[in-house]
């Protein structure tokens, strides 16, 4: 970072061994306190106070902006001295050593002005929250049971997906909200609820580096708050009166109201009485017509409804009714007037339920949801009653007859339940097909004498085994969209083992997996890929190898690509041998298969020798 400016008075020192310069990370996110230009310099309150601490140490700061998940990462792997912009967590608290707070940020949650009843973090259960990938937030809103996260690598990205109408919710710190919805015109149409939390914006080192942290506290300290004051004032503005001089203010305010109550007391007062009096009186006659309309409306509306309607006491007992026109009654209306649901009806356990939903809603557990069947004229009757709090003594109950809804659920469970039936036992089939062509494969290997002939034949039985095995696995599994990808390689390398495996000393193999499932789409190509890949190991990697291993390694990456990586322990590529040009019959698969998954492969020999296979598959075709 240049220095520039006035220099502090002197620079602070650590005594011997003190650094040239430091690297510091930050988040590249969060306007005012540190933003990107539109020519991707780095601005912002924190980038002059960085350096003010440079002149005022004389040790040289190099500022790195960047998402702030990254951000973490080179601060978590040593490649950064100091992180700034971090909230202090017990989980951070394990790596890092923090300096004192130097501001105090509220995290609240917007949502789109379209949306209501969000006034507790439980209200978000069911919305997808949009949230900043690493951000503190995340947790706090799992751990009040929130699980629809969306996540993204910025809060500007976020900005930009709620102003495109892409999410409708999300939480992000205060500053940096109001400075992007301002920016993008869009601060009319979000709405700030509760505060999830309040957090402070700290500066950290690893933990046990004391030296640094001193230094960095030592540094910040030296600062005349003079100088902070005018960082401040030049990104977060002043008050526009800040240089009147109050005595002349408070002056003049007095001067002016003498000689209002003057003027009005002397020439209006019966005028504007009179005025006063006539709109006050017009304005009464309006609201009383629209309260009228109003009413009328209201009633309309509860006729045509089918819904019934009541409100309940604490106690439970029914204090209101309306019945709309269409509605059907278990009983005759009057008679729920002051009675409970077990005097109305004399079931126990739907009063108690009644009466426990009721408590629920009045202590502030948002809307509570009872389902129950009813013994009505025309037969059994499924309903849905949906409670809520009116006030702190009454609750608004609206019940909806569900008995049609309820009949069609059963009808497609059902339905589904027999489509997966079907489904399993076509996969069943097929596997069995292809098992046959497997066993006539190998009868037919076992018929012929030349080696390379056999070896062919082999290798085509071991394809279609690796085909079989992706039906056999979703026969097997209860979710028929995808299958465990562990399962899946272990069983086909399982199966090349004892084809290929030498008798007195098979070659090993081993997976590891992220608990990775892939739908069909993915996983028969993948799984031809990795037998291509395991069978050239077996004839020329492992022949007059004890010891011969082969690990195959398939998980997410943070961006969701998938990533599989095979290794084995032979001797590798000869040298000027390239997979990618090679006009083998193995490798000419592997290629076109990659090709057919839009994936990306790197072929060449491991750090430890032996050949490695490295193949990235986008996150979703």
């Amino acid at each position: 970072m240049p220095a520039g400016g006035q220099a502090a008075a002197g620079p602070v020192t650590a005594g011997d061994g003190q650094p040239a310069s430091i690297i510091v990370v930050l988040d590249d996110n969060y306007p005012p306190y540190i933003f990107k230009d539109e020519a991707g310099h780095l601005r912002g309150i924190l980038v002059d106070q960085w350096a003010a601490w440079e002149r005022a140490t004389g040790v040289r700061v190099d500022l790195r902006g960047l998402d702030w998940a990254e951000a973490l990462r080179q601060m978590s792997s040593g490649e950064a001295d100091v992180i700034d912009t971090i909230f202090k967590t017990a989980e951070r608290e394990a790596a890092f050593d923090f300096t004192a707070p130097y501001v105090k940020l509220e995290v609240p949650v917007f949502f789109h002005k379209g949306i209501t009843g969000i006034a507790t973090p439980e209200d978000l259960r069911g919305f997808r929250v949009a949230v900043k990938a690493g951000d503190a937030c995340a947790a706090v809103l799992q751990s009040h049971g929130v699980t629809d996260l969306q996540y993204y690598p910025s809060y500007a990205a976020i900005v930009e997906a709620a102003v495109s109408g892409r999410e409708r919710i999300f939480s992000i710190d205060r500053p940096p909200a109001i400075y992007l919805l301002t920016k993008a015109g869009a601060e009319t149409e979000f709405l700030e609820s509760f505060s999830l939390y309040s957090g402070e914006f700290h500066r950290a080192v690893a933990q046990g580096d004391g030296a640094t942290l001193a230094l960095v506290e030592r540094g910040f300290a030296a600062i005349p708050a003079a100088e902070l004051r005018s960082i401040d004032e030049r990104w977060l503005g002043r008050p526009i009166f800040a240089r009147v001089d109050p005595r002349f203010m408070t002056a003049l305010v007095a001067l002016a109201m003498v000689a209002l109550i003057f003027a009005f007391n002397l020439l209006f007062m019966n005028w504007v009485l009179r005025r006063r009096v006539a709109r006050r009186t017009a304005e009464l006659a309006g609201k009383v017509v629209e309260l009228q309309a109003s009413k009328a409306k209201v009633n309309a509306i509860l006729k045509a409804l089918p819904d019934l309607l009541f409100v309940f006491d604490r106690e439970g007992r029914f204090v209101e009714s309306h019945v709309g026109g269409s509605s059907e009654l278990a009983a005759p209306p009057e008679i729920f007037l002051g009675r409970t649901v077990g005097d109305v009806f004399g079931d126990k356990e739907l009063d108690s339920r009644t009466k426990d939903a009721i408590d629920k809603a009045l202590a502030g557990d948002g809307v509570q949801s009872i389902v129950y069947q009813l013994a009505m004229p025309s037969g059994p009757r499924s309903n849905e009653a949906r409670l809520v709090a009116l006030s702190d003594e009454a609750v608004l109950c609206v019940a909806r007859d569900i008995t049609e809804k309820v009949r069609g659920d059963e009808l497609v469970a059902a339905s589904l339940r027999e489509k997966e039936t079907l489904l399993k036992e076509i996969h069943h089939r097929v596997k069995n097909n292809l098992q046959i062509v497997s066993s006539l494969l190998s009868i037919q290997a076992d018929r012929i004498r030349d080696d390379f002939d056999r070896s062919l034949l082999l290798e085509s039985q071991s394809r279609v085994n690796a085909m079989a095995q992706v039906h056999e696995q979703l026969y097997r599994s209860s979710d028929l969209s995808s299958i465990p990808v562990k399962e899946y390689l272990t069983e086909m390398l399982g199966q090349l083992e004892s084809a290929w495996g030498q008798a007195s000393h098979p070659p090993t193999f081993s997976i590891e997996t992220d608990g990775l499932t892939l739908e069909l789409e993915r996983a028969v190509p993948l799984g031809l890929i990795v037998n291509e890949l395991a069978t050239n190991a077996y004839k020329y990697a492992f022949p007059g190898k004890d010891d011969g291993h082969l690990t195959v390694t398939v998980g997410r990456e943070s961006q969701g690509e998938v990533l599989m990586r095979v290794l084995d322990n032979g001797p590798g590529f000869a040298e000027g041998f390239s997979m990618e040009v090679s006009a083998g019959m193995g490798y000419t698969i592997v290629r076109a298969l990659v090709g057919q998954l839009s994936g990306t492969m790197t072929a060449g020999n491991g750090p430890a020798g032996g050949l490695q296979v490295e193949i990235r598959l986008p996150a979703k075709l």
